[in-house]
């Protein structure tokens, strides 16, 4: 009896089927689990940027924060500033008001200097001068030749044929490049200034109206620009 050859053929075909039906089957859960991984990386990746960009909004807030707060201090020190400086203004002007030449002092007021210049003993603050008279002081007009280490607060600089001279309350000076200080001098002739004085005096001479304050004359002329008061001899 012949034996029976066993169906090669069909065994190959089921063994195929088998392995082709589990790859197929096993596919998407295979994509399925590669979506998964891919989509958490990317949830991942999207938190970070977010939690990176909420701490840079964050910093950015807190620096805005930050401006604003410096912005209102320096406001209110700008604003602190020029009420002190309004304060002190006012009170020089009322010190010299008060220290006018002329006018008479019963006691030295505290904070003033003392120098010796030409055989007298002058005391002095910002741009005031006094001399004993008596058993008291009187205010002088800055004396010729006296010198400062610092100008007096408020001198303003005017420019004159090639030369610097600083002008306050009436009075001139010129800085000393050798000895490095102010001196107080006699204004050039010719030059103009904005304002002169409230005391003042105006007299007449020759048919025409003049200023004098302490021995300086000033002629007053009206230009485009404004008024100004020019110094004359005679």
């Amino acid at each position: 009896m012949q034996k029976r050859n066993p169906n090669w053929k069909s065994l190959t075909v089921l063994l195929v089927t088998v392995v082709l039906g589990v790859a197929v089957t096993g596919a998407p859960a295979f994509a399925a689990h590669g979506r998964g991984e891919g989509d958490r990386d990317r949830s991942d990746r999207d938190r970070g940027r977010n939690e990176r960009r909420d701490e840079k909004t964050g910093d950015h807030d807190k620096q805005d924060r930050r401006d604003d707060s410096r912005g209102r201090y320096d406001r209110r020190d700008r604003s602190g500033d020029r009420d002190r400086d309004r304060r002190d203004r006012d009170r020089r002007d009322n010190d010299r008001r008060a220290c006018r030449p002329g006018s008479r002092h019963s006691s030295l007021p505290w904070g003033w200097d003392r120098k010796d210049f030409r055989h007298k003993t002058y005391y002095y603050r910002d741009g005031m001068f006094l001399l004993r008279f008596g058993p008291g002081y009187r205010a002088v007009h800055a004396p010729r030749g006296f010198t400062l280490d610092l100008l007096p607060s408020g001198c303003e600089r005017i420019r004159h044929r090639g030369e610097n001279y600083w002008y306050g309350d009436g009075a001139y000076y010129r800085y000393d490049r050798r000895r490095h200080h102010y001196e107080v001098c006699d204004p050039p002739e010719g030059i103009r200034v904005s304002w002169i004085p409230d005391d003042s005096v105006r007299v007449r001479i020759r048919g025409e109206n003049f200023y004098v304050y302490g021995d300086v004359h000033y002629r007053k002329e009206r230009r485009g620009d404004g008024t100004f008061y020019v110094s004359v001899r005679f």
